[in-house]
């Protein structure tokens, strides 16, 4: 990984055969701040131009419910959501290859890959806000869903989180320790969507 350890400043970008392994294998990496570095020289390569967009949001999908470090967390659901807001079209496209979750609404023309992207991180963010490890990650995932929310479901979630007791809404039913380790906060929520 160029410039490991982080001891120069620069924008340092991975070549071909480097960007392909980390999308393949950053999550496999067990020290944090390598991982950090490894998640922030692939969002250097999209804003670069040289990494699609959708690459970065399907590893951020797929690493999401596994990353156990708050501020690596909080970093992905951050560029992810300006991956989609900013970097990729709704646009309709003709294509084989349409994201899982899309649904086609034309003959011959697949709803945007975009569309079944943000499907798919709404319900990976739901699922986070529901069974994250900690407080921390919690609030990462509910700020970043109020922030984003496209789906119905996903704005149906969020009124009955903000306007229904915990016990109903998604909470009390377990305990967990919060981020600082002090204290209980109950945590598992009981919606479906």
């Amino acid at each position: 990984l160029p410039n490991y350890q982080d001891y120069g400043y620069g924008i340092f970008l991975l070549d071909d055969k480097s960007r392909e392994y980390v999308l393949k294998n950053v999550q496999n990496e067990k020290d944090a701040f390598l991982r950090s570095m490894m998640y922030g020289a692939l969002w250097d390569s999209v804003r670069e131009g040289e990494l699609d967009p959708r690459a970065f949001v399907e590893v951020a999908i797929k690493n999401l419910p596994i990353e156990q470090d708050e501020t690596i967390a909080q970093m992905m659901t951050s560029r992810t959501a300006t991956a989609l807001n900013y970097y990729m079209s709704d646009e309709r496209v003709i294509s084989p290859h349409v994201s899982k979750g899309s649904t086609s609404s034309t003959a011959n023309v697949e709803p945007s890959l975009t569309v079944g992207l943000r499907t798919r991180f709404e319900s990976v963010l739901i699922e986070r806000i529901k069974n994250a490890p900690t407080l921390g990650h919690r609030i990462t995932f509910f700020r970043t869903l109020v922030a984003n929310a496209t789906r119905e479901s996903s704005r149906v979630f969020l009124k009955r989180l903000l306007s229904e007791p915990p016990a109903v809404a998604g909470g009390l039913s377990s305990s967990s320790t919060n981020s600082t380790g002090k204290g209980t906060v109950n945590t598992k929520a009981n919606i479906n969507s």
